[in-house]
């Protein structure tokens, strides 16, 4: 009984004991994370008591004093939530350079801190910070504003990172000057093409390297040697989405000099044109009548062709990685067709801003419309129907002789024809339309391709599309007789006419 007594009294002593620790007022840890290398942030106050801190206007600045009064080297990145604890946080808001000592040491501005710290939108339960450290006692990289190109196909193509502070960042440019950016980074490289493509697309190239690091980095010029030159910051995160995508050797194509495409959507998306074999966008800097011409030079009517708003295109479409070949146009009514249109180029070492044509094109057809187009006759060709004013393409897939027979029936109401056949595109000349529908199957009684059981095609279809050949009977008097005995029957994609004397 004495030695059970004396246990409880150590326990409850000990109890006291690990109550009764305090901190260091100014003393940060980073606690509930995987490795002592990260975790939720906690700091010391006045009290001696621990408190998480409001990731509101909590930066890299922020995290990398954070990471160094912890004993690490830097910051890889924060987090707005940590852990999901569903605590509100204790102290914020700072506002740190990134060169103080320890975190009390930044400004807790009160303006902020009456603005954002007692709103629970901005410092609620969601809203405490956590931080990744990390330590240079083995660098990635020697030599400061190297750059390279990595997670691409080819060693000319890939995201560019480029060392600094010896460490491999992924660089980060705005829409102005990532051009510039990827020029400079290419001559750096030892490339000399006329034409290179960058674009703000992080998606772009699956690069085995992620730093979580990046730069800022903004060349003001395309005519700089290094991007040593440019203007650069570090930070630690993302680029939110806008890590800079690379080609410093475009892959030449079979195109035809002086053709246009859309890249998007039916009949709408980046307007590009082909040179010496590169397809290439065109400046959002036009005049005149160029989107009508350019619409009509793709087969499209004059009617309804439009500008589309850049923001609204980079949204819908997704950024472009062709590069920027002609930076102006200007079509007037005297000009017959696109080619005739005034036109600049943009030169090898000369940069234009990121705001891109984008057009929308119609043909005027009307909704469920369906035509043959490249085939020898009015009765043979490619399937095209109408979708929203435009023509398109319908997938191969699943097509065949009943679909067949209720496009010449739509074609031709009131002929009958004895047989009506699907095809293969490869038998006629196929226009370049999107395929919008796939896996047709039509049922009796379905006038149209719009009523039958289909499917959306992939926007990456570049299969086979459908065709139809429309046979006419072969006798009229037995076609007649047919129509008027009113027993011609549509069976099985064939008309089904009874014999003489039935």
């Amino acid at each position: 009984m004495e030695s059970m007594f004396l246990y409880i009294t150590l326990t409850l002593s000990t109890i006291v004991i690990v109550s009764g620790l305090t901190c260091t007022p100014g003393e940060v840890r980073l606690v509930h994370g995987t490795t002592s290398m990260e975790g939720l942030v906690e700091i010391c106050n006045d009290e001696s008591n621990w408190g998480t801190v409001c990731s509101n206007w909590f930066n890299c600045e922020e995290s990398n004093v954070v990471c160094r009064q912890t004993g690490h080297d830097f910051a890889y990145s924060w987090y707005g939530n940590y852990t999901g604890l569903n605590a509100r946080p204790e102290y914020g808001v700072y506002t740190c350079s990134g060169l103080e000592s320890s975190l009390l040491n930044c400004p807790n501005h009160p303006t902020l801190y009456t603005t954002y710290f007692h709103n629970d939108a901005w410092c609620g339960k969601t809203r405490v910070v956590g931080v990744k450290c990390g330590n240079l006692s083995k660098p990635d990289c020697d030599t400061e504003y190297a750059v390279r190109l990595v997670g691409g196909p080819k060693e000319s193509q890939g995201q560019l990172q480029m060392c600094k502070n010896q460490r491999w960042r992924d660089v980060c440019s705005s829409a102005s000057y990532s051009q510039n950016v990827g020029i400079t980074a290419c001559r750096q490289l030892g490339y000399t093409s006329k034409w290179i493509s960058a674009s703000r697309n992080r998606y772009y190239y699956n690069s085995s390297v992620q730093p979580q690091l990046y730069t800022n980095l903004n060349c003001y010029s395309n005519r700089f040697s290094s991007v040593s030159f440019c203007n650069s910051n570090e930070n630690c995160g993302n680029c939110n989405r806008y890590e800079l995508a690379v080609q410093c050797e475009l892959e030449k194509t079979n195109c035809v000099n002086g053709s246009l495409r859309l890249t998007g959507y039916i009949a709408e998306g980046w307007l590009e044109i082909c040179i010496d074999g590169i397809w290439g966008k065109i400046s959002y800097k036009v005049e005149g009548k160029t989107a009508e011409f350019a619409c009509a030079a793709m087969g499209f009517s004059k009617i309804g062709a439009t500008v589309i708003n850049h923001y609204y295109a980079t949204q819908t479409y997704g950024p472009s990685n062709s590069p920027v070949v002609v930076k102006y146009i200007n079509c007037c009514d005297h000009d017959e067709v696109f080619g005739d249109c005034d036109f600049e180029y943009v030169t090898a070492d000369e940069a234009v801003p990121e705001n891109y044509l984008a057009l929308r094109c119609t043909d005027g057809c009307s909704h469920g419309q369906m035509r043959l187009t490249g085939g020898q006759n009015k009765d043979k060709g490619v399937v095209e129907l109408c979708v929203s004013g435009k023509w398109t393409h319908v997938g191969l897939n699943q097509w065949d002789d009943f679909d067949a027979g209720i496009v010449c029936q739509n074609l031709y109401p009131g002929k009958f024809y004895a047989s009506a056949s699907a095809g293969n595109s490869s038998d006629y000349v196929r226009s370049h339309r999107q395929v919008y529908y796939d896996n047709v199957n039509c049922h009796n009684g379905a006038t149209s391709i719009l009523y039958c059981s289909k499917s959306g095609a992939s926007s990456t279809y570049t299969g086979p599309v459908a065709a139809v050949c429309c046979t006419p009977c072969c006798s009229c008097e037995q076609q007649k007789r047919s129509a008027e005995s009113e027993v011609g029957n549509f069976v099985q994609g064939k008309w089904n006419i009874p014999p003489e004397g039935k």
